[in-house]
C-alpha cells in the first residue's frame, strides 16, 4: 500500500496476519478506525511513512512481527497507546516516531527480546512502559508536563535493556524500575550518555541499573 488514505472503517483500518504475508506500507494514512490503527500479527512488515490520528483504539499493535518500521506520526486520543509492541524479536527496529497518546504510554509493549528503537519524540506522559522486554532504546526525547512517569521497565528479561541517548524532562519520575526479585533474571538495565531531569530520575525496586556518562539532575531513589 503506498501513497493511500484509508478510512472510516468500523474496526482496525488495517489488519493482517499469517507468516506467508508480507506487508508493505509506504506514505500510508490511517484516520476515524473504529479500532486500531493497524493490526499487524505474524507477519513481515516494512513500513515507511505512517501516519495515524482520530482512531478508537491503539495506533499500531505489532504482535509476533519482524520487519521494520520506520516514520510513524501518531496522535492518538483514545486512551490507548500509540505503538504497542508484543513478542518482538530478531532485531526489529523502528525509527523516525513522532508519538502522542494522553492517557497511555505512548510505547508499551510485553515480552520482546532484541528489539530495536532508534529515534523517537514523545509528546504525552507515560513515554514509554515495557515489561518482560530487552533490547536498545536510543535517541529519545520525552517532554512531560510536569508530572508522571517518562519510562517505566517492569520485570528483566534474559538480555539486558540499553538505553541511550534519553533526554527526559518536566516529570516526577524520570525512570522507573521494577523487578521481582531473585527468581527473575534481574539482569541489568545500562543507561547511557543520557540527560535526565525529573524529581527522582531514577526509581528502582530491585533492578539493577548502571548509568554511563549521564547527567541525572533530581533525586536518586534506589
Amino acid at each position: 500500500i503506498s501513497s493511500s488514505t484509508l478510512t472510516d472503517s468500523e474496526a482496525h483500518c488495517l489488519y493482517a496476519q499469517g507468516e506467508s504475508n508480507s506487508v508493505n506500507i509506504v506514505d500510508v494514512t490511517l484516520r476515524r478506525c473504529g479500532g486500531d490503527g493497524a493490526y499487524l500479527r505474524s507477519t513481515t512488515v516494512a513500513i515507511n511513512g505512517l501516519e495515524i490520528s482520530e482512531i478508537q483504539g491503539k495506533g499500531i499493535h505489532l504482535t509476533d512481527v519482524s520487519g521494520s518500521l520506520n516514520g510513524l506520526n501518531a496522535s492518538i486520543e483514545s486512551g490507548e497507546s500509540a505503538l504497542v509492541m508484543d513478542y518482538l524479536s530478531s532485531g526489529f527496529t523502528s525509527s523516525n516516531l513522532s508519538l502522542n497518546s494522553p492517557g497511555a504510554p505512548a510505547i508499551s509493549g510485553n515480552f520482546n527480546d532484541d528489539f530495536v528503537i532508534d529515534g523517537a519524540i514523545i509528546s504525552s506522559i507515560p513515554g514509554i512502559d515495557m515489561d518482560d522486554s530487552s533490547g536498545a532504546i536510543s535517541n529519545v526525547i520525552i517532554n512531560g508536563n510536569g508530572s508522571g512517569t517518562g519510562i517505566t521497565m517492569h520485570h528483566s528479561a534474559r538480555e539486558s535493556m540499553v538505553l541511550e541517548n534519553i533526554t527526559i524532562s518536566q516529570v516526577s519520575v524520570g525512570i522507573s524500575l521494577h523487578d521481582d526479585g531473585d527468581w527473575q533474571d534481574s539482569t541489568t538495565l545500562e543507561l547511557r550518555a543520557s540527560q535526565i531531569t525529573a524529581q527522582t530520575v531514577i526509581s528502582s525496586d530491585s533492578y539493577p541499573v548502571n548509568v554511563h556518562q549521564s547527567s541525572l539532575v533530581g533525586n536518586l531513589d534506589v
